[in-house]
């Protein structure tokens, strides 16, 4: 794995467990142009609304990779730049809570490309962000 590479496993996600999903996933993609507290909350709700399990998020305009899991249960997994560097494009996931447990890792490429990588019932599917 290079410098420029961060991968993320599973146990580092506060306790999630591999487990297949059942059923259809449902995954959106969205220019958010840039991430608040308050978009982030408008974010959950329409994923609710819409049936989402996953949305992939563009410029996110965050300067750090992270993660964290909202009140609502959300695993929220952000892709910045690295140490130093000025750029803040960022791209990330926003994974509902029935969808967590089967979330196998996150690896960042840079800060205009993530994979999640998640557990389904026919073995193991990355999902991009770009």
């Amino acid at each position: 794995m290079s410098d420029s590479s961060r991968a993320y496993e599973a146990d580092s996600f506060r306790g999630a467990r591999l487990r297949p999903t059942s059923g259809s996933l449902n995954i959106g993609t969205w220019n958010i142009e840039g991430l608040t507290e308050d978009k982030l909350v408008s974010l959950q709700l329409y994923m609710q609304r819409n049936n989402l399990h996953i949305l992939c998020i563009q410029e996110t305009h965050r300067a750090k990779t992270d993660y964290f899991i909202t009140c609502e249960g959300y695993l929220v997994v952000l892709s910045g730049s690295s140490e130093g560097d000025s750029e803040s494009a960022g791209v990330g996931f926003i994974i509902a809570p029935e969808i967590r447990p089967s979330v196998i890792g996150f690896l960042q490429k840079s800060s205009r490309m993530a994979c999640l990588k998640l557990r389904v019932s026919s073995g193991k599917v990355p999902i991009f962000s770009v």
